[in-house]
Formats: structure tokens, sequence, C-alpha cells
């Protein structure tokens, strides 16, 4: 077992610890290419950011603790680190090295899709470029996993749950198998469900941003659809939480809003009310509220008291439909199509309507055929 000495005693040492010859980092084979093993991609940055990381992305931490110039913490560097499966199975992990060491950089070949690029990086932790990358966590690891008395067991291996709960603290100062550290993963990973990529995350922040905005001028089809695509991604975690409130909030405004066009569903205003759901049904496409939608517009169409007052409105709404659907193919350059149904709009059943009237305004040779 191999134990830190507490800061005072160890400054001293660190600086009298002689550097390790650097391990041989070889560019992959064409037959690993081939199989595309996975590759440790460690988190660059301090325990607090990857912590953030971790809650953000809801993903397990997990976080592996190396002592310079310890023989079983090099083991551990040179053997667990790298292992095919462990790194497997941290594919869906955050992984974050905290190592106290200072290394000569080294030049290695790797592949990037069809080319060997050359890369400057850690010679004894090839996976980060530079010494301060995987120095940056060292210092709150240590002041979070630190014995009472100051002094530390290394290496450590911790899985933080995306709450920051610990999952599993291996402290004993000798090296688990790669078995031990598999299993715990496998459990983190079922106990915090799926977790998002880097891409995933970008996409989400994307995706809340434009469902807030839609949200906050209560375009409920659109805030919808985008909260629940958020929803989709990640159901857990900070913006699953957010997107579940916010859906919730959301199908309450949309029913407050039936409610109140159900009640303008009568004489004299029925018409407009109408129109409105008729919008609606378009706007809230896919939504949950889209079916009591159509209901009630099937409702009104039957409804003896304003059935005529409605026929008249549907006429006339759907006589806009025509307009928009002819004005989008004039836009895309398809002036056959969209002519025609603009002269479709000059028909008996649409001549008396307020689109007519637009395409008799704009195209009065159009009126004249």
């Amino acid at each position: 077992m191999n134990r830190l000495l507490p800061p005072a005693l160890l400054l001293g040492a660190l600086f009298a610890v002689q550097l390790l010859a650097a391990p041989t980092v070889l560019a992959p084979s064409s037959t690993q290419d081939k199989a595309k093993a996975p590759m440790l991609e460690p988190f660059v940055g301090d325990l607090a950011a990857a912590r953030k990381a971790s809650a953000e992305q809801h993903l397990p931490l997990l976080i592996h603790i190396l002592l310079e110039g310890e023989p079983q913490n090099d083991e551990y560097r040179d053997g667990l680190l790298p292992d095919p499966a462990v790194v497997a199975h941290s594919v869906r992990m955050l992984v974050l090295i905290a190592n106290n060491g200072d290394h000569p950089q080294r030049t290695i070949r790797q592949r990037e899709g069809d080319k060997l690029v050359e890369r400057s990086v850690c010679s004894a932790y090839p996976w980060y470029e530079r010494c301060s990358d995987h120095r940056m966590g060292w210092d709150d690891a240590y002041a979070a996993f630190a014995d009472e008395d100051g002094a530390m067991r290394c290496p450590q291996t911790v899985i933080e749950l995306p709450t920051g709960k610990i999952s599993w603290h291996f402290n004993t100062g000798n090296l688990p198998s790669a078995a031990e550290v598999i299993t715990e993963i496998k459990k983190a990973r079922k106990q915090a469900g799926p977790g998002l990529t880097r891409d995933e995350l970008r996409r989400v922040k994307s995706l809340a941003r434009s469902a807030q905005r839609a949200t906050d001028g209560k375009l409920w089809g659109n805030a919808w659809r985008e909260w629940s695509e958020v929803h989709g991604l990640i159901a857990k975690g900070q913006y699953g939480q957010q997107a579940k409130a916010a859906l919730e909030r959301i199908e309450t405004a949309m029913g407050l809003e039936l409610e109140a066009l159900k009640a303008k569903l009568i004489p004299g205003t029925a018409a407009a009310a109408y129109a409105e759901l008729h919008n609606l049904a378009r706007e809230w496409a896919t939504c949950p509220a889209e079916r009591e939608v159509l209901l009630m517009l099937k409702r009104a169409e039957k409804n003896k008291a304003i059935k005529a007052e409605v026929a008249r409105m549907k006429v006339e709404v759907q006589a806009e439909d025509v307009w928009l659907e002819a004005q989008e193919l004039l836009r895309q350059g398809k002036e056959r199509a969209g002519m025609k149904l603009m002269q479709k709009l000059l028909r008996r059943k649409f001549r008396e309507t307020p689109a007519a009237d637009r395409v008799r305004a704009k195209y009065p040779d159009l009126a004249k055929r």
C-alpha cells in the first residue's frame, strides 16, 4: 500500500523523485483500426469542472487518482487505464485522471480518418497533450479523498453518480482488478440511466434555449415539440427535469386556452373561435392537445346553434390554407403549381373570401380568365 505523505513532508520528496522511463507510444495498427476499438478520452479540467460536466451530461464520473513515482501507481497507469475492456465500458462515463507528476513530451502518430497525424503528448499519460492537463485534478482530488491526517492512499478509484453521490470508492492503496472496475461501472451506469455525449449535450442546450424562447412567447406548439425532444434525449438529470416541468406547464396552458375558446363557441363569437381552433390544429400538430382541438372543430361544425356561422368561417380558413400553400410554392420557384392554386381561390367555393380578394388585387389578369 502506497501512502502520500502530508503536504509539508511531501514537497521536498517530490523534487527528489527521478522521472521513470516514459512508456513507448505506438501508432495504432491497421488491425486495431479495423476493429475500431474505443480510445480512452479523459476529461480535461479540475474535479469541480468534471463534476459539473457529469451533472450536465448525466454521466457517472470515474476518477483515477495516481501518485507519481510509485510502482503500483505506474502499474495502474500502464495496465488498468488502457485496458481495452475497462476503456470500452468507460465510453458512457466521464473519466478524470488525477496525477501530480511532470513528464517529458513525446511525439506520437495517430490515425485520424485516412491520415496519420503527429501529436505532441505527455509521455506518461499520452491521453493528455500536456502534463498540466492531468495535474489539474490533483489538488481537488487530494482535498476530497485524503485521510483526515493528510495522508492519501494511492492509487484510488472513485465512481460518483451525476448527483455527486459516491457509488464506489476503492482506496486500499492496492490495485483493483479490471473486472472489479467494470462491475462497478456497470452498477453506476445502471443506477444513473442514459446520459449525453458532448455532441448530444450541445444539441440539448440548443433545443432548451429555443424551447424556452418559444415558451416565453407562448408559442405552445413549438415549445412542446422542442421540450419533448429534449426529454426524449435525456429523461433524467437537470435537463430532463427541466423539460418535464416545462411540458407539464405547457400542457396546462394549452388546456386553459382551449377552455377559453370553448366558451366562445356561441352565436356571435363562434366564427372567430373556430378560426383560432383551426390555426391551433396546425400549430399544435403532434402535441397531445391536438386531438382535443380536432374534436372541438368537429363538434362546432355539428352544433346547430352556430352551424351556419361556423360553415362560413370554415370556407374562409380553408381558403387561407390554399393561399399559404400557393405562396410557399411561388417562394420555391414553382410558379405553375402556385398560380394554379391562386386560380383555385377564384372558383365558386372560395370566391367570396378575403383570400380571393387578395388574389384579385395582386393578379388582376388572373381574375379575367
